[in-house]
């Protein structure tokens, strides 16, 4: 089942979390043009105090895009997954 991308895509960002490599987590996010490349995916950010990954002080998380797949549970509009690498607002990875 194949369709044309619409000019609004959700790109759902997924990354790891702060417990181990089985703490998966996910943010959707609609993006208001047609996604074609990694390079298309805007950064996100999100709260890491609520996935340990960020003390109060600091809490929040960059999610920087580095792998992108069709998304095979929203394949109408050619959504999309991007795998992510979690960063601090300062450039060092997490």
């Amino acid at each position: 089942l194949t369709h044309e991308p619409n000019s609004r895509q959700v790109v759902e960002y997924v990354w790891i979390g702060g417990t181990g490599p089985l703490d998966l987590r996910s943010r959707g996010r609609v993006i208001d043009k047609v996604i074609v490349s990694v390079d298309d995916v805007p950064d996100a950010e999100f709260d890491g105090v609520q996935t340990a990954q960020a003390p109060l002080d600091s809490s929040e998380v960059i999610l920087k895009p580095r792998a992108l797949f069709n998304d095979p549970f929203r394949p109408i509009g050619g959504n999309k997954i991007a795998l992510c690498d979690c960063w601090t607002p300062e450039g060092r990875p997490l």
